[in-house]
This record gives C-alpha cells, sequence and structure tokens, in this order.
C-alpha cells in the first residue's frame, strides 16, 4: 500500500485516533494495611481521600531488559541473551495541601516502613509523635514494618481527550522510597507549594481497556469485555476465544462515546 499524507493526517483528526495528552491521567491507590486502624486513621482517611486530585506529575513505569553476553557456538560474535526485567524508580509530584496533609500522608508512610522517629529516648515508653506508629502491627524506633504492612497497589490511568479510559498500567507491591526536599523560598509567593515522593515497586503489568478492542487487542478480563459491550453492543466476550469481541477480518465499531 502506498503511504498517504491525507490518509495519516485525517487517522490523528479522528475522535478514535489521535494523540494522547500528558495532562489526561490519574493515579488512585489503596490505603496500605498497616496505616489503617491506628490513633490516626482519621486524619490518614481525610488525607487520602482527594489525594488522587493533587498529584501533579507521575512518571509513567518502564521497563529494560538486562541482557548477559555469550556465544552461541563457543566462538565468533557475542550475542545478548535477555535474563530479567529492570524497573526504575517511579516518581510522583504532588501538591502541598494548606494544612500539609499530603505531606504528612507520606511521612507516615514511610515512618510506617521504617520507624526512624526517636523524639523520645530510645528505651522510654512515652510516645511524643503526634502522629504515632499504630494500627496492625505497632512498631519500636528503629523497627522495620512487615511487607504486608506497608505495600499496595497502585493504578496509572491514561485518558481520551473525550474523557475515555485508554490505558491502565497497575504497579505491584508498590511502597515510598523517599520524599525530595521541599524548597522554601521568600521571593516566591506565585506557585504552589510541590514535593516528589518516589515509589518502588516489584514489577506491572497493563490492563487493556474497551477503547482499545476496537482495534483488535484482547482481554480475559469480564468487567472490561462487559463495558466493551455496553459501549458496542456486540457479544458480553462469554465463550469467545482471548476475549475477541468481533470474528476475525471483521471490523468491529467505534464505541459510541469516541464516535
Amino acid at each position: 500500500m502506498i503511504f498517504s499524507t491525507e490518509r495519516f493526517r485525517a487517522s490523528t483528526q479522528r475522535k478514535d485516533e489521535g494523540f494522547l495528552k500528558p495532562n489526561k491521567f490519574n493515579m488512585v491507590f489503596g490505603i496500605p494495611r498497616g496505616l489503617n486502624g491506628g490513633q490516626d486513621y482519621s486524619f490518614i482517611r481525610n488525607a487520602a481521600r482527594y489525594l488522587q486530585f493533587k498529584i501533579d506529575a507521575v512518571t509513567w513505569p518502564n521497563v529494560a531488559l538486562n541482557a548477559k553476553p555469550l556465544r552461541r557456538f563457543g566462538y565468533g560474535p557475542y550475542e545478548l541473551a535477555p535474563f530479567q526485567p529492570l524497573f526504575n524508580t517511579m516518581k510522583i509530584t504532588v501538591l502541598c495541601g494548606g494544612m500539609g496533609e499530603e505531606w504528612t500522608f507520606f511521612r507516615r508512610w514511610l515512618n510506617l516502613i521504617f520507624n526512624f522517629h526517636h523524639g523520645y529516648d530510645i528505651a522510654s515508653e512515652v510516645q511524643d509523635d503526634p502522629f504515632p506508629i499504630g494500627g496492625v502491627n505497632p512498631q519500636d524506633v528503629y523497627e522495620l514494618a512487615y511487607r504486608d504492612d506497608f505495600q499496595t497497589e497502585i493504578q496509572l490511568r491514561s485518558y481520551h481527550e473525550s474523557g475515555e479510559e485508554i490505558m491502565r498500567v497497575i504497579l505491584r507491591n508498590a511502597f515510598p522510597l523517599a520524599i525530595e526536599n521541599m524548597v522554601y523560598d521568600w521571593a516566591d509567593n506565585k506557585k504552589m507549594q510541590e514535593f516528589n515522593v518516589g515509589f518502588h515497586f516489584m514489577d506491572w503489568y497493563q490492563e487493556v481497556m474497551p477503547a482499545q478492542l476496537h482495534l483488535g487487542a484482547t482481554t480475559t478480563n469480564r468487567e472490561v469485555l462487559a463495558e466493551n459491550a455496553r459501549l458496542t453492543g456486540i457479544g458480553g466476550g462469554s465463550g469467545n476465544e482471548n476475549g475477541r469481541l468481533q470474528e476475525a477480518g471483521s471490523q468491529p465499531p467505534i464505541p459510541s462515546n469516541l464516535a
């Protein structure tokens, strides 16, 4: 097929194609188990309630393959043999509310992972932290929490300009590793205060959204299949191999909210 610049230009202007915008996203995650049920749970719940709307920027997770050089036949040029996926730390930028609740939320989360607060004598039983470590497994100073208490699942979602969710990535076993410095400046009275948080995660996977199914993507997620059936009026995904909602070779309809 001869390449047509007009056809390409037309495809970028269609509502179901075009380009994704970097400002159409959100990030959601659950409160880790160790922050539930403590003395300050009411504060934690209130701080987390609107947190997804104050996450100003995120780095979409990457993946790279670690490869080892080897000679297949014992001599000749080297080949690279992949043997391990590599994931970098994910960074998010958070807007800090007027009461500082977002910064305190992440400080509490880090303090839960490793209790570095000892504003009192390390052997004392008197706790002077206004937000004490509590919840499922109370910790002493310099004690590491159980992994199940501080890990959570993070969802990153990317949206089309129409509001349709296009991509969703799930980060498994995620937790914060660092809160970066906040900079204060007498002369800077125009900006909102913000801070960066670095997250570690074990791995991630992608969930196929209904908007991608009409391009031929497949999924076994019943919720996604049901949503696609609602938008297109085709099937429910039951008894259909690989989660495809159309016959091979046919052109599936565009969901009504993208038409």
